[in-house]
């Protein structure tokens, strides 16, 4: 199996590294920027629709977290 696949498979990896993309959100200008140019893109789209989202495979729950807060 691939190494990369081999690690996104991997759940006991949030017991290791613990909540790693709330981390990086909080710390990384690049990833918050990124993170938050996707997020308002799956809000405006919900908003324009009225279709609900699910986050499948959520990880550590940052997108779900910050998609409620923004309503």
């Amino acid at each position: 199996m691939d190494e990369r696949l081999r690690e996104l498979l991997d759940m006991e990896k949030y017991e290791r590294r613990g909540a790693y993309h709330w981390k990086k959100y909080a710390k990384e200008k690049e990833c918050k920027d990124f993170t938050d140019k996707v997020l308002n893109h799956f809000i405006s789209v919900e908003e324009n629709t009225g279709q609900d989202i699910i986050e499948v495979g959520c990880g550590d729950g940052l997108w779900i977290h910050l998609i409620g807060q923004k309503g």
